[in-house]
């Protein structure tokens, strides 16, 4: 996925909705960097670089993310 504004040049597929599937929960959360002034995503997570750089370094296969709705 490509965008002209780079909020997609780093990202994740979490596992959403994707391995254990139910109807009408959304089709995947995607963890992405963050508009500068934070607008709301379309359903995902969004960071800033820093915060997305950091992450990086720190997470592995064994991470998850818990989503509460």
């Amino acid at each position: 996925m490509q965008r002209s504004d780079h909020l997609y040049d780093i990202g994740l597929v979490l596992d959403w909705n994707i391995s254990m599937r139910k109807r009408n929960t959304g089709s995947a959360i995607f963890l992405h960097l963050a508009q500068q002034d934070f607008k709301p995503t379309e359903g995902c997570i969004a960071v800033t670089r820093p915060v997305m750089n950091r992450l990086l370094r720190l997470i592995s296969r064994e991470s998850y993310i818990e989503v509460r709705h």
